[in-house]
């Protein structure tokens, strides 16, 4: 999924994305509010949660912050080698066993937890779930234009 960009105040800002297969384009607007049901709903009716281990969509991006949810089946695991970002993981539905910081911490619904340490982490679905992710990101990072 590509997006479109519009230049304000010497910034980048999106204001819409193309779409794919599954998802048609859809307007960025702030204050963005999103409705997570629906847009879990709608994740996993698509055909990658259907044939694949997980699925995701970005449902809000700044230059500092990036929100995604992700639908994981049992099994499917989350995660990067390497990240310099604080990131939250919140747990909407299943149970979730969180790996970073030499720690292993298990995750039910409702239940969120932080990673600040750089380095690596992962998040291995127990049970089918669904996790919100928010990626607070080193300022300029997206939305940069090169």
């Amino acid at each position: 999924m590509t997006t479109h960009h519009t230049a304000r105040s010497g910034r980048i800002e999106k204001s819409i994305t193309s779409g794919g297969d599954d998802r048609p384009a859809r307007a960025i607007r702030r204050p963005l509010i999103v409705n997570v049901a629906d847009q879990a709903a709608e994740l996993m009716a698509e055909h990658e949660w259907r044939e694949r281990g997980r699925n995701s969509i970005t449902i809000a991006t700044t230059d500092r912050l990036r929100v995604t949810l992700t639908a994981l089946h049992a099994g499917a695991e989350m995660g990067s080698d390497e990240t310099n970002d604080t990131i939250v993981i919140q747990v909407m539905r299943g149970q979730v066993r969180l790996s970073a910081s030499e720690m292993d911490i298990p995750l039910g619904p409702g239940q969120l937890a932080t990673v600040e340490e750089p380095g690596g982490w992962r998040a291995r679905a127990e049970t089918d779930a669904l996790v919100l992710l928010t990626a607070g990101l080193q300022a300029g990072l997206i939305g940069r234009a090169d």
